[in-house]
This record gives C-alpha cells, structure tokens and sequence, in this order.
C-alpha cells in the first residue's frame, strides 16, 4: 500500500517544476541600472552643499589643504568639472559602440550584462559624482584674490580627491570591460548562470527541494 502511495506521488510530480525563490523588494530596488549611480551622484551633492558651510566655522588656513586663493579655486573647479563632463562622454560613447559590436559578434546578452556591472555603474556613478560636486562646491567660493574672499580648502581638497578616485575607476573599468568581451569571458559567464538556474530547478540531492505543489 505504502509502495502505491509512492508511486501515485512520483507520477503527480511528473512536469511539475520546483519553486524558484524570488528576489526580495531590496534587490529589485537597486537592480535598474540608473540607480547605484543616482545615489552616487545625489550624495556626492549633498557633501558638496553642507561640508563648505561647515568649513565656515574652521580656521581660516588648514594644513595639508588647498592653499590657493579664490581664482585658483575656481580655476581648479571649472577645470575638473569641464574634464569630467568630457571623459564622461567620450568614454561611454567609444565603449557602447565596442559593446555593440561584441554583442553582435558574440552574442546579445553581452550589453545587459555590461549594463548591469556594478563597476560600469560605479564607474559612471563617480565620474558623474566629481562633475556635480565640483559644480556644488564652485557655487560656494566668494571673493577674489588679493581681496576678502572664502575658499573651501577641505571641499576642493575633496574634489581633487574624487578626481584621483575618477582615475582610479577608469583603470578598473578598462580592465572590466576588456576582459567582459573575451571569448573565454562570455562563455564562463553563461555556463556559470546556466549552473546558477540548474542549482535553482534542481537543488543537489543533501538540500531538499522546495516543490510547488496545488493545495490538493
């Protein structure tokens, strides 16, 4: 009798797929690729609004800052921000249409793969980020040289800070995305997430599977 149960049971699982674990609100929250570079960008703004307004009540001359009066100060500003702006462009710009030829070539994936990088993301995040800040932070100087004038040393030490970040990156980023349209790279992504969707339908033998099953 017990042998009967069993068998009706392994036929009415016959088709029926195990239950797949969906993703929890937080990660489809941060899973578009406009947003780990919209938050990137919206704090580095806030940083650059309020830690000049802190500067304010500092000394006037801080060690081992921006030492510079207030025409260098904007100088150095518009210049990181002009610069950001144009590598930003110019950057994206090449990299899209290599990616657009490598997924032609390869195979389609490779562009929402690429898309869906953090390090893309973090990288057009920061470039973006030093461009706003450097234009927050520029609002912020007064005066001119030779005269009465406040110039935010620790925020434009900040900024040349974000540049040297912006560098740091960009080299991360020319590894990332030389090594994303290789071969061996595309076809070692699609077997790991094919093993990845295999684990999930069929979970090995010592975890039990999660089987969706009719109330019935």
């Amino acid at each position: 009798m017990a042998a009967e149960v069993d068998d009706i049971e392994d036929v009415d699982l016959v088709g029926v797929l195990p239950q797949m674990r969906r993703s929890s609100r937080w990660s489809r929250l941060w899973r578009p690729f406009w947003v780990l570079p919209t938050v990137i960008v919206v704090t580095a703004t806030l940083v650059g609004a309020l830690l000049p307004e802190w500067e304010e009540t500092v000394a006037d001359q801080l060690p081992h800052v921006f030492q510079g009066g207030a025409d260098g100060a904007r100088s150095m500003l518009s210049t990181i921000a002009g610069a950001m702006i144009s590598v930003t462009g110019l950057v994206f710009t090449i990299t899209m249409v290599v990616v657009q030829l490598a997924s032609s070539q390869f195979s389609p994936r490779l562009l929402s793969d690429f898309l869906s990088s953090r390090i893309t993301q973090t990288t057009i995040g920061v470039f973006a980020a030093t461009f706003a800040y450097a234009l927050t932070v520029l609002r912020a100087v007064q005066g001119a040289s030779g005269e009465a004038s406040f110039v935010p040393q620790i925020s434009i030490t900040v900024a040349f800070g974000l540049v040297l970040a912006s560098v740091g990156t960009f080299l991360l980023f020319i590894q990332h995305i030389t090594t994303s349209i290789q071969v061996f790279s595309i076809v070692s992504q699609l077997g790991d997430r094919a093993m990845r969707v295999s684990d999930k339908y069929f979970p090995r033998a010592d975890s039990p599977p999660a089987l969706h099953r009719d109330a019935d």
